[in-house]
């Protein structure tokens, strides 16, 4: 069982990765693997037959459909997750999470118009939900810092996420971005209702 919801999992990460890349175009696999790989989620085609076996698994669920040599998305996001918990293999609790967390964002927009200053400085904010992998939060920093033109980045997230947002940090920082500061708001002791922010500058201010 466990081995069945990994290959689930894997498909829905692969479908929201499409949908982040792709949108409703027709794409091959091969322009997938390269996608992947670029975005850091090369264990997705890490194994024999990958991504085929996966886009043919996301054909059956009804998520992709194929034209000629190529596939492309037949369900978008917003009904994506309606789709999958009507499959009875695909009812589970980590995909639940997946769809939330991964598919829900893909219509998020990477723009914030909130910002935050640290020492004299603005930053963007980038709010991270606790369900948020490194990858998706390496990839939404990313985003939101090409579409902005403050000095860097700002990291909010719930005090009990702290670890996520700093394994996130470290990731970007081995592409030269400079972690410069944290703090912590708020008055809860438990952390519960504490809000972690950590501030990034982008590599360009170096």
């Amino acid at each position: 069982m466990p081995d069945k919801r990994s290959h689930i999992e894997d498909s829905v990460e692969i479908y929201a990765n499409i949908w982040k890349s792709f949108r409703d175009q027709p794409f091959g696999a091969s322009a997938l693997a390269k996608r992947l790989i670029e975005r850091d989620e090369y264990e997705l085609v890490a194994e024999e037959g990958e991504p085929e076996a996966s886009l043919d698994k996301l054909v059956d669920y009804g998520l992709l459909e194929t034209t000629g040599a190529e596939y492309q998305v037949a369900v978008e996001p917003n009904a994506a997750a309606d789709e999958l918990r009507s499959t009875e293999s695909l009812r589970t609790a980590a995909v639940d999470r997946l769809i939330q967390s991964a598919l829900v964002r893909t219509d998020e927009g990477s723009n914030s118009d909130e910002r935050l200053s640290f020492e004299g400085e603005p930053y963007t904010v980038v709010e991270l939900p606790p369900e948020t992998t490194v990858s998706d939060g390496v990839e939404h920093v990313t985003e939101t810092a090409a579409d902005n033109e403050e000095r860097g980045v700002a990291i909010t997230t719930a005090g009990t996420n702290a670890d996520r947002a700093q394994q996130i940090a470290d990731r970007l920082t081995e592409r030269t971005w400079e972690k410069v500061g944290t703090d912590v708001v708020g008055e809860d002791s438990s952390g519960l209702d504490l809000t972690f922010r950590l501030f990034l500058d982008r590599p360009s201010n170096r």
